[in-house]
């Protein structure tokens, strides 16, 4: 469910058009508008002592890193075992593709997935903490 929910914030952001980075917001004219000064990591505090700018730049770097995880290594090793399962299929070409290829291929993907898995793992508790910071805001509190 976490995936999905980061994958729509990133299609989201996309079809807005806009893109936004550390500290600056940069419009599809490419307008850049200084937000606040650059972020720089911290020693991990407690995402709750965050103020809400913050925990939402951490999330946006954390989904921004989750994406390009998943565009750039990701996506091409499914697509690698993808394709060699497919050649598997095909009596043809099932001798030339060892079973240690698939294997090994597998492998690799299941990494990626671990890492993908890690990043929402950080992700989720500040997409929970901002969540119930904006409810804290619309209520007045």
């Amino acid at each position: 469910m976490t995936f999905l929910l980061v994958w729509l914030v990133v299609a989201a952001k996309r079809q807005l058009g806009t893109l936004t980075g550390a500290g600056r917001l940069v419009s599809n004219h490419g307008r850049v508008i200084e937000l606040f000064p650059a972020w720089c990591p911290v020693s991990n505090p407690e995402i709750e002592d965050q103020s809400l700018r913050e925990r939402i730049v951490h999330a946006d770097q954390l989904v921004r890193e989750l994406g390009e995880h998943l565009k750039q290594s990701f996506l091409p090793r499914l697509q690698r075992v993808a394709d060699l399962v497919q050649s598997y299929q095909n009596s043809a070409e099932r001798d030339e593709i060892a079973d240690s290829t698939v294997r090994n291929a597998v492998a690799v993907l299941l990494k990626s997935d671990d890492f993908s898995q890690s990043l929402i793992d950080k992700l989720d508790p500040y997409l929970s903490s901002i969540q119930k910071g904006v409810e804290k805001v619309l209520q007045g509190s």
